[in-house]
């Protein structure tokens, strides 16, 4: 079932070919997943273009990759589609633990989506915990119908991340408690401080202010049921025959680089890109390279048109 509201937003007119796009279209649906969860799906830019699916991280929403959806070049381009992941945003927050451990469930949304879109080989844009819904969707359904894979901020399980490759900030480890706490107010705080790790630079008052309300829009016991959701792929490594990008901030704590890169050099289908002075939203704090290397990548490096 598909439930329509249409926002109008920014007053662009794109030429593409013959084609008339109006980025001032952004469409909002709902898709039921198969086991009836409502998935809030977003909807821009030209309809006859290479489909994108953008797949956002843990706790945001769909409205994190405003600078991608916004940005006249990919909307003049490519038709571009983003969910909120179930428990996430404007979707359903079943309350069964069950509705979230696992990697079938994940993957079965993710289906659900392409299907009820006809949303054909799409090129995948995952940031963070999104890659693990990527890779939970190709574990189960293979890369047959995916182009291309552009992994934001994470290793997506490939690599198996050993004690002391990554630093915890010390402020994470401070608020552990506080993100799955009953007490709305421990919950605020931590995400307050979640909030500020996301970027190497401070982000502005409002951004901040939007992205600790997002954040708390997942429910805690989605959270602690999401503790079950796998995270290693490392078998999978051989079996992804496809073309990867790994996006990543140099000064990001959470993701270690150096192996990243190192499988980069070994690999011909995967390549990396490391954005300096960026943390672990990079699509954020530089937009600009971040859209500029996706064009190429789709593009130019692997002639996808």
């Amino acid at each position: 079932m598909l439930h329509k509201l249409r926002l109008v937003g920014f007053a662009i007119v794109l030429v593409f070919g013959v084609k008339t796009v109006n980025a001032s279209d952004i469409q909002f649906d709902f898709v039921d997943a198969t086991d009836g969860v409502p998935l809030a799906v977003l909807e821009t830019g030209n309809p006859d273009g290479q489909p994108i699916l953008f797949l956002h991280g843990f706790a945001y929403n769909s409205l994190i990759w405003t600078n991608q959806l916004k940005s006249p070049e990919l909307q003049q381009r490519y038709r571009m589609i983003a969910f909120d992941l179930r428990g996430h945003g404007a979707s359903g927050k079943p309350w069964q633990e069950n509705a979230y451990a696992g990697s079938k469930v994940w993957a079965d949304d993710v289906k659900a989506i392409m299907e009820a879109k006809n949303f054909e080989n799409p090129i995948i844009v995952a940031w963070s915990f999104g890659a693990n819904v990527a890779m939970s969707f190709i574990r189960h359904y293979g890369v047959e119908n995916i182009k291309a894979l552009n992994i934001v901020a994470s290793h997506a399980g490939l690599m198996q991340t050993l004690p002391g490759d990554t630093a915890p900030d010390e402020r994470y480890l401070k608020i552990q408690n506080k993100i799955t706490s009953l007490d709305l107010r421990d919950n605020i705080e931590a995400q307050r401080v979640i909030v500020e790790l996301m970027t190497a630079q401070p982000q502005n008052t409002d951004k901040t202010y939007l992205q600790v309300i997002t954040n708390l829009q997942l429910p805690v016991y989605a959270r602690k049921a999401m503790r079950k959701v796998r995270l290693n792929n490392t078998d999978m490594l051989d079996a992804l025959r496809l073309p990867i990008l790994f996006s990543l901030g140099a000064e990001d704590p959470s993701v270690a680089t150096e192996g990243i890169l190192e499988m980069a050099k070994n690999d011909p289908d995967i390549h990396a890109s490391l954005y300096e002075g960026a943390g672990h939203s990079v699509f954020l704090e530089q937009p600009d390279m971040f859209n500029n290397e996706l064009v190429q990548f789709i593009e130019d490096t692997y002639d996808i048109k």
